[in-house]
């Protein structure tokens, strides 16, 4: 049987990189997302007991000696390390422990900062087998390894604002257990990786592409989508014309608004706009769904009105903030 994700260490790993010394450390959203996918993980192990009970004994009495923030002033990261954040971008000096293979997470929380060394990635791909987790955001590789496919139990890979990566080989999508793929803010990126279909446990699928026409017919079969962000697609014409993502419960757009999104419309509970500077009006597409909870618009300089009919019972959240064209800015709970 698997063994079960240590949300608890992660939890602490968390707090810690959280000190007021660390203030600008971007953490707040990739490690919602990691809390989410690594929770949701060990939930499914609950019923080992065993293995549960021996994950709670490690979060009591070996939290510090798990976990590391790695820098340059390091020279040596021991073996039983299983949690490391890198908060510089060049480490090519750092050795490691001949025995150090059990590494779950590698995060790159610090904004801006992100691996370069294409060195030091492939050593975390041929060493650590056992890697769940792994952060890139911001890193400044052209391409990915293609035996990156070799990381069987990886939930977690994010991309986010790699502003050199131009295409994806279909690797990634031999990742079958991956739950996280973070490809937003990736500019450059000409088109999604190939046989995306295979990804058939994706939970969160983050976008940043030059097409016009996503392939609609892989992300279909996405059925365990959930979350979509959708971000500088500013060539995307429409969204799942005909398709369907039957559990996609989140949309977030960001600088980008297609003109059609009919798929699953009807299925959403949150839809967030941000930054979209083409809106005037809200699409007719949003007069559908009759399940959304929550909806919020920011920063949107040009949007001048809202619908009359957009209160319906089911919206528990409405938030409007920098959208100077409307008369007041709303922020209303119901």
């Amino acid at each position: 049987m698997a063994e079960p994700v240590p949300f608890g260490i992660m939890e602490r790993l968390i707090a810690e990189l959280a000190s007021p010394a660390l203030d600008e450390i971007r953490l707040k959203d990739t490690l919602l997302l990691v809390k989410s996918v690594l929770l949701d993980a060990e939930r499914k192990q609950e019923n080992n007991r065993p293995l549960t009970m021996l994950t709670t004994s490690l979060m009591i009495f070996k939290p510090k000696n798990e976990c590391v923030l790695v820098s340059s002033d390091m020279q040596n990261i021991s073996g039983n390390i299983l949690h490391q954040s890198y908060i510089e971008d060049d480490l090519r000096g750092i050795l490691f422990s001949r025995g150090i293979f059990r590494v779950r997470t590698i995060l790159s929380p610090v904004h801006g900062v992100g691996a370069k060394d294409e060195v030091l990635l492939n050593a975390w791909i041929s060493r650590y087998k056992s890697l769940r987790f792994l952060d890139l955001s911001d890193s400044t590789y052209e391409t990915l390894p293609h035996s990156i496919a070799k990381l069987k139990h990886l939930r977690f890979l994010s991309l986010r604002n790699n502003t050199k990566i131009q295409t994806l080989n279909a690797s990634i999508c031999k990742l079958l257990n991956l739950q996280s793929l973070l490809l937003d803010g990736c500019t450059k990126l000409e088109i999604l990786p190939q046989e995306l279909r295979n990804s058939i446990n994706l939970r969160q699928l983050g976008i940043t592409t030059k097409q016009s026409v996503l392939p609609e017919s892989d992300i279909a079969k996405l059925s365990s989508l959930e979350f979509l962000c959708i971000k500088k697609c500013d060539k995307l014409e429409s969204l799942f014309v005909g398709r369907k993502l039957p559990n996609l419960r989140t949309l977030e757009l960001v600088e980008t608004l297609p003109s059609c999104f009919q798929g699953s419309a009807s299925t959403l509970e949150a839809l967030a706009i941000k930054e979209c500077n083409r809106l005037e009006s809200l699409p007719e597409w949003l007069s559908n769904p009759s399940s959304l909870k929550s909806l919020q618009i920011t920063n949107c300089p040009n949007l001048k009105s809202l619908p009359s009919d957009l209160h319906r019972p089911a919206l528990k959240s409405f938030q409007i903030s920098d959208c100077p064209r409307l008369q007041t800015t709303h922020q209303l709970k119901m």
